[in-house]
């Protein structure tokens, strides 16, 4: 959990709220494709950005839950 501006900010949450953000910008582009269509390649380079992010921080969220269940969270405030 790290302290930002006074704030407590959680990482899971943030990570995931900003998953969920990155998947509404997706939709507003499979939305507007479909009011006015446009190249089937160049739409799937547009989402192909937000969707490997997505991805990227799905697999960061579950190595960081191996992190805080194996105690290396923990570990390191011992020291």
């Amino acid at each position: 959990m790290n302290i930002l501006n006074g704030f407590s900010v959680n990482e899971e949450v943030l990570g995931m709220l900003f998953s969920m953000l990155m998947g509404i910008l997706v939709g507003i582009f499979l939305w507007a494709a479909k009011e006015d269509p446009i190249p089937l390649p160049f739409l799937l380079f547009v989402i192909a950005a937000p969707v490997s992010v997505i991805i990227g921080v799905l697999v960061a969220l579950k190595e960081r839950m191996k992190q805080i269940e194996g105690g290396e969270e923990d570990a390191a405030r011992k020291y």
